[in-house]
């Protein structure tokens, strides 16, 4: 892995979580053999996903143009991710701060 990928995996661990899952879930969508080993595992993995699609399809954003849907929605998707990402920097500067502070 390269220093970059590593840098992203250190700072993005959920969004890498969750854009892997993504890429899983297409994998089996286009090569029917594989989802039936991978069915058991994207069922777990992609509850966060199917969670922001549900809230996207309330809000009403699966009436819009599939444009419009694939430059607003799909980025929605991954907020859960990147959220808790921003959640555990500000707890890993947290903590350093605590312990550089004793």
């Amino acid at each position: 892995m390269s220093s970059k990928a590593g840098r992203f995996v250190a700072r993005w661990p959920f969004l890498t979580i969750g854009l892997a899952t993504f890429a899983l879930f297409l994998l089996a969508e286009a090569i029917r053999p594989l989802q039936a080993p991978l069915g058991p595992l994207l069922r777990v993995l992609i509850v966060p996903l199917w969670l922001m699609r549900t809230l996207e399809m309330i809000a009403g954003i699966g009436l819009w143009p599939g444009p419009a849907q694939l430059l607003i929605a799909l980025p929605l998707v991954f907020l859960p991710y990147v959220l808790a990402d921003l959640a555990l920097g500000w707890l890993r500067r947290h903590i350093r701060s605590r312990a550089a502070a004793t």
